[in-house]
């Protein structure tokens, strides 16, 4: 049975990440991610980036690695690694919420959206999500 390793981690964003620079990241990560078979979720609330990799270990290593040197970003401490039997996050998809496409216009729907990203993911994983979508709600990423 194939195993797949999950990295996850959180940093702190450095002041001035604009949308622009989020919809920049999701749109390189989309067409690297894919070139390397890397799945998981980038969730950007704003002030702090949590994310999940997934996929084989040495590769998610070489790009966590990558991630690490941003400097749009500093702070970065590994929340968890482990392997897992398959995979919890599909291919590279995105759910942005700006806190307006909602009808009542205060991303009240963002923790939704996660919990429906979420369906494979351990407990862990989706407590940690689930609670920073709750928090802050800003923008999602899912690879």
């Amino acid at each position: 049975m194939p195993s797949f390793f999950q990295l996850t981690s959180i940093s702190t964003a450095r002041d001035g990440i604009s949308d622009a620079d989020c919809l920049a990241i999701q749109r390189k990560s989309s067409i690297y991610n894919s070139l390397i078979d890397i799945t998981g979720l980038l969730l950007f609330n704003s002030r702090r980036f949590v994310q999940v990799l997934e996929g084989r270990e040495d590769v998610v290593r070489d790009l966590y690695a990558r991630i690490s040197s941003d400097p749009r970003h500093h702070g970065i401490v590994i929340l968890g690694e482990e392997h897992v039997a398959e995979r919890q996050f599909g291919q590279w998809a995105m759910a942005f919420d700006e806190g307006n496409g909602d009808s009542n216009g205060d991303g009240r729907n963002l923790p939704k959206k996660v919990d429906a990203l979420l369906d494979k993911a351990g407990p862990s994983t989706r407590a940690l999500f689930q609670t920073s979508a709750r928090l802050y709600r800003r923008q999602l990423f899912l690879d």
